[in-house]
């Protein structure tokens, strides 16, 4: 072979395997960052998400006026019990998406957003009144949060005359049945009156708790009313109390923004007054 093509060849060999070199080296590096960044933000959403959920934030006791570190952990609770009223600042909007942010040093690299729901989802499907024989009955299901039946719950139902001059503990009627294999029970009630009428529900099994709550103005509601009953009724312990209602589904912030680079989702079961939630975490880097 010609010299001349002989080095032309051999330079063209040594070109194409620097650029492999070259290539295969960059490449190699490129992953290594991206594994790094991966784990990075890994660490990241964790640290923010335990801090949410395991610390009270500063003051321990803060409200909208006087936070300087946000948490939302009870004061002297267990791990992943929180307050009420402090998650009801981030679903009433008193703490805002920036505040947030701001509160939890993440500045303009990272965003997130919080789902808040009950760990077990219970609906009234049909509501009747028999007034021949003063009979309002309940049927009720209950799945968990991927939409299974959840069966063999004890399901209680307190009966209370929202208008009335009540004492607390007081309840017209209660009855208590378990959920079958399709997660349904139904709930009987005898009354004359059923005039505004708020119906409070817990279920419970083994450690998971949840509790739900109907208004009817009058017998022939076929469904809960829209409207916000005359008292604010719960259930603390067995007793139907005056107090906040119990915490509904929510996101932080609404609507739930889309997401960003390298999104990471976290989740936990956390305790509110004795009522088993679920905490879904997004969080996501917002620019490289």
């Amino acid at each position: 072979m010609n010299p001349i093509y002989e080095y032309i060849v051999g330079t063209v060999i040594v070109i194409m395997l620097a650029g492999w070199t070259y290539v295969s080296m960059t490449s190699s590096t490129l992953v290594a960052v991206n594994l790094l960044d991966d784990e990075r933000i890994n660490v990241v959403a964790r640290e923010v998400f335990n801090k949410l959920l395991l610390t009270p934030g500063d003051p321990v006791d803060w409200n909208r006026a006087n936070v300087k570190s946000l948490g939302l952990a009870e004061i002297g609770g267990e791990g992943f019990v929180l307050d009420k009223d402090k998650v009801l600042c981030l679903k009433n909007g008193s703490i805002s998406i920036n505040d947030a942010r701001r509160l939890l040093g993440l500045e303009r690299v990272y965003d997130f957003s919080i789902r808040v729901s009950p760990a077990l989802n219970v609906r009234i499907t049909s509501i009747s009144y028999d007034l021949g024989n003063q009979v309002h009955t309940f049927n009720v299901v209950v799945n968990d949060l991927s939409g299974r039946p959840f069966s063999t719950a004890i399901v209680k139902g307190y009966y209370v005359n929202d208008t009335s001059s009540w004492k607390t503990g007081d309840a017209i009627e209660r009855d208590s049945t378990l959920t079958d294999v399709d997660g349904r029970a139904t709930l009987v009630f005898n009354y004359s009156n059923p005039n505004d009428v708020t119906l409070l529900i817990t279920v419970k099994l083994s450690n998971i708790a949840s509790v739900a709550r109907c208004y009817v103005q009058s017998y022939s509601d076929v469904s809960c009313s829209l409207l916000v009953p005359p008292k604010p009724l719960t259930v603390q312990g067995d007793y139907v109390v005056e107090g906040q209602p119990p915490i509904y589904s929510f996101t932080f912030p609404s609507p739930e923004p889309q997401g960003g680079l390298k999104t990471v989702s976290l989740s936990q079961f956390i305790s509110i007054e004795g009522y088993t939630y679920e905490v879904r975490f997004r969080f996501w880097r917002v620019s490289q």
